[in-house]
């Protein structure tokens, strides 16, 4: 990564404009930014924060979102090369300005 970055989350492969949800209950902000692109932070009602990036569009305003409820679309904003559709996904278990945790172990067990 550039600048020394590192990668701080699981990178979700999809269509372009696979709906994506909230992954819990809470507040959810429109952060657009360059690295992001059209991401988005869920403020959870656990305390932690979960940041989604590359969205194509987002689905609605910010506002308060119940989990299942769909924010935003797979796409490839931001500094993800174009044509390489998916969202960027993380969580901050101590809220946006703690250290992040890669979900990958969680999303894959959600998923099996």
């Amino acid at each position: 990564r550039s600048n020394g970055r590192t990668h701080q989350g699981t990178d979700l492969f999809n269509q372009q404009g696979t709906p994506n949800v909230a992954v819990m209950d809470g507040e959810l902000i429109l952060r657009p930014n360059n690295l992001g692109g059209n991401a988005a932070w869920l403020i959870g009602d656990d305390g932690s924060a979960y940041y989604y990036a590359h969205f194509q569009t987002w689905v609605g305003e910010g506002r308060r979102v119940q989990q299942g409820e769909i924010i935003g679309l797979t796409g490839d904003s931001g500094n993800s090369p174009k044509g390489l559709f998916h969202t960027h996904f993380e969580i901050h278990p101590t809220g946006r300005n703690g250290d992040s945790i890669n979900p990958f172990e969680l999303l894959s067990a959600a998923c099996s």
